[in-house]
């Protein structure tokens, strides 16, 4: 959960900040579609991990010659994307990559460079193409994830169109419950109040991201 941040309202705490301290009707279901995204992601976790370690159809073309230890690219992912030499739209991709793998139970391992590893380094050139890869593989996974996103504001927004009378005062447009969904979800980022696990929301943040490319 995200550590939030000091909130001040001099002349009062706004209607649409109030909403999501003490979650009203309509934003409990926006929580509760957020938390089955969740799940629903959770089922890519493992396909991440595999990118992230060499379990690819274009490992051996690329580096089986030098027989380079996989874990370099695990390695690599986690470095400062400002590192990686790849276009904007790629550092997007391998951010959400590196976040959704840490969904699933694989992704916590930690990391040790043994001494082997140290000894036998991919070359630079190496290390963008592999980038490049691995950031067209997630490609998959997040056009799979932005059709859970889509199937869950559809089922969410359809759930909220009812109650906006009783919450708003007025009702809500057909097709507009969705995009109230995504203004809860857009304020609880900006706002810093995030109720999900860190990795859902770090995996959350860079998927807006990169719809955002």
């Amino acid at each position: 959960m995200a550590g939030g941040v000091p909130l001040y309202f001099p002349e009062g705490i706004p209607d649409n900040v109030m909403r999501l301290l003490d979650p009203d009707v309509i934003h409990q279901k926006v929580l509760a579609g957020v938390r089955s995204l969740e799940q629903d992601w959770k089922k890519m976790a493992p396909g991440a991990d595999d990118i992230a370690h060499g379990r690819t159809t274009w490992w051996d073309r690329l580096f089986r010659p030098a027989s380079l230890d996989p874990e370099w690219l695990h390695y690599y992912l986690y470095q400062k994307p400002s590192t990686w030499g790849v276009s904007k739209e790629e550092q997007q991709e391998l951010l959400a990559l590196r976040h959704l793998r840490q969904l699933g139970s694989r992704g916590k391992h930690p990391l040790t460079l043994t001494a082997e590893m140290k000894a036998n380094p991919p070359s630079p050139s190496e290390v963008k193409k592999a980038l490049k890869y691995m950031a067209n593989d997630m490609r998959y996974y997040l056009f799979r994830m932005q059709r859970s996103w889509h199937v869950m504001l559809d089922k969410v927004g359809a759930e909220i169109e009812p109650l906006c009378d009783q919450v708003y005062g007025e009702p809500c447009p057909p097709g507009q419950g969705g995009e109230v969904a995504q203004a809860d979800i857009a304020d609880m980022f900006k706002l810093g109040r995030t109720p999900f696990s860190d990795p859902m929301e770090n995996t959350l943040s860079a998927f807006l991201g990169w719809q955002a490319t």
